[in-house]
């Protein structure tokens, strides 16, 4: 029994599962020996981009080449085989495609993955994130041409589907209890939590702090003991959310946690330092002047121009965008220091058109204090 809601989305993954199928038709003039050497060569670290291009080109979108991050990141997975990960990457940097969809394709493809477990913000938007790979299992004709029918069964509706040698592949939401998490003897060895922070929930930081626990406790303790990789991808949406967290630095002068590989990309950037290179001016035009001048090129240059960082940011607006785009948080109206206020010596209160005093009696509830202020503010002509 599906919800409307359900129906729609199922009936929009059936679309998208058609596309897949028409547009990956495998090649018919390769000997048995050929395609052996083909998929030998497609699997090796080095050849990632083009792995990418014979199995996902062609769909719904055209991959472009990897950028620095990306190869650095394949690197730490498949060659380096660090356990745990870090990408904080900027908006549209193709981090889930990269975690949700080609890493678990390839490990699955060399017989590295014995299961995957994803979790999201909630267990909708964690099924959201899992049901792509189970349309490229399930619908990808030159994956199955190379390495047979997998068999799947299940649904990612429901939150978990399997191939028909015992790999099952399970969404879970925030907090969710995973905990005996398995297929037959087979539990999963690879982790990846996506789209997991939020900007208004960080706000809360007793909820975040209990979240980023559950990652690194119940989450990550689901694991296989051997061969076991977790992976979390989000840019830095609030300056002590989750991702801040994880990495450890919520403050510039706290350590990060040296036990993750991190790689940190914004947008625009020095070009062989990869150090943030942040935009200033409002127009679209001032910008690409301002990044141009600064000497700014894009962090995945093989796939923006500057023009569009210009206006990318533009759209955004420019503290949306160094939130999204550069991981960094401005507070408007927060602090006020000495140079933003202009004084005066006050003239005698019977000189004043009209005076306002104000109080706020309410006691703290957070258990921490409660500062306050009396105000008596004067008003004389404008």
């Amino acid at each position: 029994q599906l919800t409307a809601k359900q129906k729609r989305e199922w009936e929009q993954w059936r679309l998208t599962c058609q596309r897949i199928e028409a547009a990956t038709k495998p090649p018919t003039h390769e000997t048995p020996s050929q395609q052996k050497r083909r998929i030998t060569q497609l699997l090796q670290p080095k050849n990632f981009n083009a792995f990418i291009e014979y199995y996902f080109a062609s769909q719904d979108f055209k991959p472009a080449p990897l950028a620095w991050f990306h190869k650095k990141a394949i690197d730490n997975v498949l060659v380096q085989r660090f356990r745990k990960h870090i990408w904080e990457w900027h908006r549209e940097s193709a981090k889930s495609v990269f975690a949700d969809i080609l890493i678990p394709i390839h490990l699955l493809a060399t017989g590295d993955l014995t299961g995957m477990i994803l979790a999201g913000e909630s267990e909708d938007k964690a099924k959201n994130l899992i049901k792509d790979v189970e349309a490229q299992l399930r619908h990808n004709q030159k994956l199955i041409a190379d390495f047979g029918d997998l068999g799947i069964a299940g649904s990612w509706l429901s939150g978990f589907f399997q191939t028909g040698n015992g790999i099952g592949f399970w969404a879970f939401g925030l907090g969710q209890n995973p905990a005996g998490v398995r297929n037959a003897f087979k539990r999963p060895n690879l982790g990846i939590v996506d789209a997991a922070d939020n900007k208004d929930k960080a706000k809360n930081q007793s909820r975040t702090k209990e979240r980023v626990d559950w990652i690194k406790g119940e989450f990550m303790g689901c694991l296989a003991k051997d061969n076991r990789l977790f992976i979390y991808v989000n840019n830095r949406v609030h300056k002590e959310g989750i991702t801040a967290r994880m990495v450890g630095d919520v403050e510039e002068d706290d350590p990060k946690d040296r036990s993750f590989a991190h790689i940190k990309a914004y947008l625009t950037e020095k070009p062989i330092t990869h150090e943030a290179i942040y935009p200033d001016g409002i127009c679209e035009a001032e910008l690409l002047a301002d990044l141009k001048e600064k000497g700014a090129v894009p962090a995945w240059k093989e796939y923006y121009t500057l023009e569009d960082c210009a206006a990318k940011i533009a759209d955004y607006g420019l503290r949306n965008a160094l939130r999204q785009l550069y991981h960094k948080h401005l507070e408007e109206g927060n602090l006020f220091t000495n140079e933003n206020m202009p004084w005066a010596a006050p003239y005698p209160l019977e000189q004043y058109d009209g005076l306002v005093t104000y109080c706020d009696p309410a006691f703290g509830e957070s258990g921490k204090g409660s500062y306050k202020c009396i105000a008596l503010v004067g008003k004389k002509k404008h």
